[in-house]
């Protein structure tokens, strides 16, 4: 007993006509027809009284309207009930991705993931470093990346990228000779960084305030591209790190700096968020995918 047949069956027998239950069910009549002439002699009594004036219910075909339609409820609500279980295990995971990483891995990375791992869904969400800090305290993320966390007891952490900072400037440029180059030949010089909101401007004035105030600064977005192609359009030096610097446009060069600074980007979750099968997975293809750490990417 086809379930499709039984709805034809009461929408013939709430219509009271061929034509218009074929239209409402998308069927020819032929094919409506037949369907009913199945089910009859599938139950073995005539349900469907058939003469000029039309149809109508034989006293079976009454009878049958309130038990076939409690048959197509409860395949409804069946149905339902199965689907809840289904969208029950499809996990969805909050992933907050600061400024870099998106660049540094490529949204191939999270596409890899969310194929392998097809119960699992990824809301990612880029923002800057502190946006996704922030969202990892509000617990409006399960896990993030984040730049040298300000709460690094809180997180559960792996680090993802160690890399050194360096210049970047145009092959010409005689600062370029320097190898590396240290921080106090950029006296004077055009320096662009990042926007305020990026951690390595704000531990840069922090850590090296007498450099800081001794360049020339231009800030910057935190588009990266643009970012770099400024000392290309304008000269100067744009400084960042090494692990972003794969792909430079002909004729720019990655200076590495002589004072010691690195950029740190851990993959983090608060030690108090549920550790969910998905969250695990997630950690688990980041330890085994994520190698940019210092030594790989130099």
């Amino acid at each position: 007993m086809q379930i499709q047949t039984l709805r034809s069956f009461l929408n013939l027998a709430n219509s009271g006509s061929i034509s218009s239950c074929s239209r409402q069910m998308n069927i020819s009549q032929q094919g409506l027809s037949r369907q009913l002439q199945s089910l009859e002699s599938e139950v073995g009594v005539t349900l469907i009284k058939r003469s000029h004036r039309g149809i109508s219910l034989t006293a079976a075909g009454q009878a049958a309207v309130p038990m076939f339609q409690q048959v197509v409820n409860d395949y409804d609500k069946s149905l339902a009930r199965l689907a809840a279980f289904r969208d029950e295990q499809v996990e969805t995971l909050r992933l907050f991705v600061c400024p870099g990483i998106r660049q540094a891995l490529g949204l191939d990375f999270f596409f890899r993931f969310q194929k392998k791992h097809s119960q699992i869904k990824l809301d990612l969400q880029f923002g800057e470093d502190a946006v996704c800090e922030q969202a990892l305290q509000n617990n409006d993320a399960d896990a993030a990346f984040l730049v040298w966390p300000h709460h690094p007891d809180d997180y559960q952490r792996h680090l993802v990228v160690k890399s050194r900072l360096v210049g970047v400037m145009r092959h010409d440029d005689p600062l370029a000779q320097f190898r590396p180059l240290s921080m106090e030949r950029l006296a004077g010089v055009q320096v662009y960084f990042p926007d305020e909101s990026n951690y390595m401007s704000q531990r840069f004035r922090k850590h090296w305030p007498r450099y800081y105030a001794q360049v020339r600064r231009t800030v910057s977005s935190n588009d990266y591209e643009s970012f770099y192609r400024l000392p290309q359009q304008l000269g100067g030096v744009a400084l960042t790190f090494a692990f972003l610097c794969h792909h430079l446009e002909k004729g720019l060069v990655a200076v590495p700096i002589k004072e010691p600074s690195y950029v740190e980007i851990f993959f983090c979750r608060r030690k108090s968020h549920q550790l969910t099968s998905g969250l695990r997975e997630l950690e688990q293809y980041v330890q085994d995918h994520v190698h940019l750490v210092e030594g790989r990417d130099n």
